[in-house]
């Protein structure tokens, strides 16, 4: 259930400097860039949890697991967790962030239990780079390092911070080189007054873990927290723990907030029961400068309490010191109690959750069926593309650029001439007339109109326009974006009789090859429905993954209704449809399939072998891509083709990684370029390739595209 804040309706006069942006995600959690808005509001996401935990106290650790921390290997491409159990800190990694396996089912790593735990990458003493920190029990904290997480010297000096109770979660903050203490000021009391003997979030600072800034309160409930409070009673609300963090341009927090229901007798408790009795669930709070710390006016849970009887249903007692962003979300540990605090230890299980957020998902500004707008203050973009993440899906986002003094829209860049964003992305690249490329010295504004939409971030990302190199073995291009030629090899092309779209109609008919040297001369001419092979040669070998990545550039200048694109991949002996592990793709109303047949006509299925199957207005340019790993295929759609486009992923029982040519035909459409690699490419060459192709074309370049084709091989690595 989304939570709704506030409407923005805001008119900022002040002058205020550029602000950069740059690769790190810009959230909106506050309005420091909005300068104005209409129509719009702030929603807070809370989590997505799973239904049980993701780790669970073996026979060896007691019953009772509390989270530290997290942190993705990106080299080994693994999930690591440190986290406190019977004899200690303890250590599991996993594939996926939800099956961990242990470093020891039986022994811990370090004979303390740390409450925070830091990966120090600017750290010069390598033997330092992880750094731990944990309770010495009433008052201060212990310390020990490592040089890889796994084995851990105290530090000779105890304790390492002098100050604080309990409790703690430490970042270090890249910009300042500060590292930044989050802790409890006090042992708290049964009796308070006021906000004196509450538990609080105080914080310090410090360069080296031997002088620190004075402990200063950060956050202490006030009147809204106590609301709920009975007058009279010893209920109240604390603060039980924070973990501050850096999330792309932002400082942000996750605040345990404890409501005390009641102070339990203590002749009544049982052994290792706490007196304090309430649920705790987790608020997110706000920073620019992670000193000055700030909460919104929505303060429900962004982590909430999981139903009764549930593994989370009594407490989100503390959080990692980090989130991960891992497959394309936030993931975000945190531990997990099925009763609330004061429960009692007979059934009082405490393990290990997973809270997940879509990227930059904590926060989104929102549109209904009225059309909002946001302006946003000047802005220095780090990039030469504008990037968004916003769930279009049923309305629009369109943006346009201003001049960052006068206001004034640039020429070919208003909302007119915008593509707006329809769909859910977490990575789309804003166009204008299929161009995203953005050249302008000095400041932007931004101007966002947006209906039905929630909008999560912007960035800007630099996009080498060039091609990318590495693996490229087959270009073409038509006549009418002539990229020029050159002299290498000879290349075998089959050019098929006009055809019909669908059937078996083309059963038996003859082939016409053309076999020409590299001179020069055009290579392929196409009438009617488009169809070009290219076959085996050694340089078109996939790489060792059985891999290609292949981009074909497609459009019409007028209108159609009925046009498909297709690719096969399959043997050279070819009859009628019936190549070997042939693979088509076509387009349904909301994803994009793949079909793959042996070699015999009567498993295939004639009527779907589409990469695209869709309509055309007039003037639409769409690239269509295929990636083909071993013998998992992915096809995309559209100038968006990040995975959160609609997309349909099969894995084949048969080996077509070793399949000898390439098929691609259209029909009813102008195909302008084709590229193909003998590899998989990563999402940022797939982006820099789209940029690449966009900034070529306009939909009046199309125009006769499909009539003559030459070879570019300036470009090809052999």
């Amino acid at each position: 259930m989304l939570k709704i804040i506030s409407l923005i309706i805001i008119a900022v006069i002040c002058a205020v400097n550029a602000i950069s942006l740059s690769n790190d995600p810009f959230l909106f959690i506050d309005d420091y860039a909005v300068a104005s808005s209409s129509n719009v509001y702030r929603t807070i996401h809370p989590a997505e949890k799973l239904t049980s935990p993701v780790l669970v106290s073996n026979e060896y650790e007691g019953g009772k697991l509390y989270i530290t921390n997290v942190s993705l290997d990106k080299d080994r491409g693994i999930l690591r967790m440190w986290y406190r159990g019977k004899g200690g800190t303890r250590y599991a990694e996993s594939n996926d962030g939800v099956n961990w396996t242990r470093y020891s089912d039986s022994t811990a790593l370090f004979s303390k239990g740390a409450g925070t735990l830091l990966i120090d990458a600017g750290e010069p003493d390598l033997a330092k780079r992880y750094k731990m920190f944990g309770s010495n029990g009433a008052y201060n904290f212990w310390g020990a390092y490592s040089a890889d997480g796994i084995s851990w010297q105290e530090y000779p000096v105890n304790p390492v911070i002098d100050f604080g109770s309990e409790i703690i979660s430490t970042f270090k903050d890249a910009a300042s080189g500060e590292y930044l203490l989050f802790v409890r000021p006090y042992i708290p009391s049964v009796i308070v007054t006021g906000n004196t003997g509450r538990r609080l979030i105080s914080m310090s600072t410090t360069s080296d873990f031997s002088t620190y800034t004075p402990m200063r309160t950060i956050f202490a409930p006030d009147s809204i927290d106590d609301q709920w409070v009975a007058p009279g009673s010893v209920q109240r609300t604390e603060f039980y723990s924070m973990s501050g963090f850096k999330y792309g341009s932002h400082y942000i927090g996750l605040l345990q907030v404890f409501r005390i229901t009641e102070i339990i007798p203590l002749a009544e408790l049982a052994s290792g029961q706490s007196q304090y009795e309430g649920p705790i669930d987790s608020q997110l709070v706000h920073s620019r400068d992670g000193l000055n710390w700030s909460r919104f006016e929505d303060r429900s849970a962004i982590i909430p309490l999981g139903e009764s009887g549930g593994f989370d249903a009594g407490c989100i007692m503390n959080v990692a010191d980090e989130p991960v962003v891992f497959d394309n979300h936030i993931y975000h540990y945190y531990t997990a109690i099925n009763t609330t605090h004061g429960g009692h230890p007979d059934v009082k299980e405490i393990t290990i959750g997973l809270a997940k957020w879509r990227l930059d998902g904590y926060v989104s500004i929102d549109a209904g069926a009225s059309e909002g707008v946001i302006e946003t203050h000047p802005l220095e973009l780090q990039g030469n593309v504008l990037v968004l993440n916003a769930n279009a899906a049923g309305g629009y986002v369109k943006v346009e650029i201003c001049d960052g003094d006068t206001g004034a829209v640039l020429p070919g860049f208003s909302v007119v001439q915008c593509q707006s964003l329809t769909a859910d992305s977490i990575n789309h690249i804003v166009s204008w007339d299929n161009k995203s490329v953005i050249q302008h010295e000095g400041a932007l504004k931004l101007r966002i109109k947006m209906k039905n939409a929630a909008l999560y971030s912007i960035k800007a990302m630099e996009i080498d326009t060039s091609p990318v190199l590495n693996g490229l073995q087959c270009h073409l291009t038509a006549d009418a974006v002539n990229l020029g030629l050159d002299g290498l090899g000879n290349y075998v092309v089959t050019q098929m009789p006009d055809i019909s779209a669908h059937g078996n109609d083309a059963d038996g008919a003859a082939e016409i090859q053309y076999n020409r040297s590299m001179t020069g001369e055009n290579i392929l001419k196409f009438t009617g429905t488009n169809l070009l092979r290219i076959l085996h040669e050694p340089s078109l070998n996939p790489d060792s993954s059985g891999g290609f990545t292949i981009f074909t550039v497609a459009g019409k200048t007028a209108a159609v209704t009925a046009n498909q694109i297709w690719l096969y991949k399959g043997n050279t002996v070819w009859t009628g449809y019936e190549p070997g592990w042939s693979m088509w793709f076509w387009k349904t109303a909301s994803d994009v399939r793949v079909a793959c047949a042996a070699a015999s006509a009567g498993t295939q299925d004639n009527n779907h072998r589409a990469l695209a199957y869709t309509e055309h207005t007039a003037n639409q340019l769409d690239l269509y891509t295929a990636i083909l790993d071993g013998e998992k295929i992915t096809a995309y759609r559209g100038m968006d083709i990040f995975p959160s486009e609609a997309s349909y992923k099969k894995t084949y029982q048969g080996d077509i990684s070793n399949t000898q040519d390439i098929i691609i035909g259209c029909d009813n459409l102008n195909l302008a370029e084709i590229m193909i690699y003998n590899r998989k490419l990563s999402i940022d060459e797939i982006n820099s390739i789209r940029i690449y192709l966009m900034a070529k074309y306009t939909p009046e370049e199309l125009n006769g595209c499909q009539m003559v084709w030459h070879r570019v091989t300036a470009n090809r690595l052999t």
